[in-house]
């Protein structure tokens, strides 16, 4: 984040594990009934995307998300399925890196667990979501990456 931002609590209302516990149905209601662009906002913040790159993380051209922004309006499913992925993906990495600043370093340098993928650049994808989201968890648990391992075959 840049010097001087303080960093935002993003929320979807209910905390994680809460979603968790009701089989995510609230986050799902959330998702299909778009999300508003004061979370959208926050998201962009978060990460302190530029509008032109944050509309490319999900999904959007630069002058929907103006749109979205002049009208306060909801992004489709399909985006706010982004945003959701964006936003828990940088929950779980400052919970496992105990900061925000590392969590965000993390998240932009390529991983050698990743196969040396950078964190962002494959959370476009339900798949690249997994496999940053499955190191975190490995991270956090102090279990090594198996080297080149394809996503589902660990351990096999």
């Amino acid at each position: 984040m840049k010097s001087g931002h303080k960093a935002i609590k993003i929320s979807f209302s209910i905390p994680p594990a809460a979603a968790e516990r009701s089989g995510a149905a609230d986050y799902i209601a959330a998702i299909r009934n778009g999300i508003d662009y004061k979370l959208i906002h926050s998201v962009q913040m978060e990460y302190d995307f530029s509008d032109k790159l944050f509309a490319h993380f999900i999904g959007i051209s630069d002058k929907t998300l103006f749109r979205l922004k002049k009208l306060d309006g909801k992004l489709s499913a399909l985006s706010a399925d982004r945003v959701y992925r964006l936003w828990k993906i940088r929950v779980l990495a400052n919970k496992v890196l105990e900061s925000s600043e590392s969590a965000l370093a993390w998240l932009r340098r390529p991983q050698p667990g990743l196969g040396g993928a950078v964190p962002l650049d494959i959370l476009d994808t339900e798949p690249g979501y997994e496999q940053a989201q499955r190191l975190l968890n490995q991270i956090e648990f102090g279990v090594l990456p198996f080297a080149n391992a394809q996503p589902g075959f660990e351990g096999r």
